[in-house]
This record gives C-alpha cells, structure tokens and sequence, in this order.
C-alpha cells in the first residue's frame, strides 16, 4: 500500500492510496487518482511531512494556510496537484486562497458531489 501526503486543517497528513471506496467497494484513492490521471503523486516521506508540519506550525496561525498552498504549489509537479471540494466553508476557503494567490488556473479543481447540494452551487459550477 502507498501512503499519500494530503494538505488538510492547516498540515500535512498520510493517507493510505488503497483505502476502499464507501461501502468497501471499488479502488479507493489509487483509483480515483488514477482516472483523474494524476496516479503520479508525489509521495512523501514522513520525516519530510513531520519538518514541513513543524515549520508551518512555527507561522501565525493565519499564515499557515496561505504558506501551505505555496509550499505545496513549489514542491508538487502541477499535474498531480489537485485540489477536491464540495463546496462546503473548507473548500470554498481554500480555492479561494488559491485564485487569490493566482494558483487557480494552475490547479485541478475536482468537484466531490455529495448530492446534498444545493441548486446554487450547481449553478455556480456551471459558471466556473
């Protein structure tokens, strides 16, 4: 099993690539990654994840975020940097960070639709 280093609550974090999908069926994370094409993804060490938590974890809380995107944007290849939502208050914040520092088009954004959207949102998407 591969680990995945996953940018979350203001850290980095390990996520196992083979985790099932809900209900224990199909491919879990691997399989997603790979049919967005990006099953490239970097993966990290966790002494590396530890020393990059420590230095964010040294910022103002208020930093911690915006220098997380940055990090991430300089330390992994553009094709397998992904960011997921489902445009609850997280995921709005963070795509918002990441138009605000002009990272936006070179993100995937990938929609997770956990069908209680509301029809706004949905509107929204179309807009994009």
């Amino acid at each position: 099993a591969g680990l995945l280093a996953c940018i979350g609550m203001g850290a980095l974090h390990m996520a196992d690539l083979d985790l099932a999908a809900v209900g224990g069926q199909g491919h879990g994370l691997r399989g997603l990654l790979t049919t967005l094409g990006i099953a490239r993804t970097s993966i990290f060490k966790k002494e590396e994840i530890a020393k990059t938590n420590a230095w964010l974890e040294g910022l103002p809380p208020a930093e911690q975020p915006i220098e997380l995107l940055k990090w991430a944007h300089k330390t992994i290849a553009a094709d397998t940097w992904v960011q997921f939502t489902s445009f609850g208050p997280s995921g709005i914040v963070v795509t918002d960070l990441l138009r605000k520092l002009g990272l936006l088009n070179e993100t995937k954004v990938v929609m997770i639709d956990t069908l209680h959207l509301f029809p706004e949102t949905y509107d929204l998407m179309e807009r994009a």
